[in-house]
């Protein structure tokens, strides 16, 4: 998706999708691109809805174009507390639990530089430079919004065991 600073502006809505399998979750890593205000983070794949598109068909289109993996509406096991960005309190996030039987057949879509499956159990809880909250998978820091999606989807994940 080409996102300019003015059309974040302008959008209100947009989903993320956890794809989930056997206490493992895909991550990426956004490419890096001087329009982008979340250039080169790690994040969960998703992005802005279309005009007259529904948070459920966003991620669905979103996860495809930047993973590579089909899902139906019936693919959605759950929808989490929709958040909002702490510096873009306009935007409302959906964030939509995809159970897959495997995380196999994944690849970067041309907006992501990387797809990472990661073990749930295997975060590093810590903090970032700035002193934000953040987890740390291998190398990889996650903090800001998705770090917030995903200790709403930790709880949620405990809740099922």
């Amino acid at each position: 998706m080409d996102t300019t600073p003015e059309d974040i502006l302008h959008r209100s809505d947009a989903a993320v999708g956890i794809i989930y399998s056997k206490g493992e979750i895909l991550l990426i890593k956004r490419m890096e691109r001087e329009d982008d205000p979340w250039t080169g983070q790690i994040a969960l794949p998703g992005g802005f809805s279309k005009p007259g598109e529904l948070p459920q068909e966003t991620v669905i289109r979103e996860v495809m174009e930047e993973v590579n993996m089909g899902f139906s509406k019936e693919s959605i096991y759950a929808e989490l507390e929709p958040k909002s960005p702490n510096r873009a309190s306009w935007i409302k996030v959906h964030p939509f639990v995809l159970k897959s039987e495997s995380l196999k057949g994944y690849s970067a879509g041309p907006e992501v530089s990387e797809v990472r499956p990661v073990r749930l159990d295997s975060r590093v809880p810590s903090r970032t430079e700035s002193g934000y909250e953040s987890f740390i998978f291998q190398d990889w820091i996650v903090w800001g919004l998705t770090y917030r999606i995903l200790v709403d989807f930790i709880a949620f994940e405990n809740n099922l065991k």
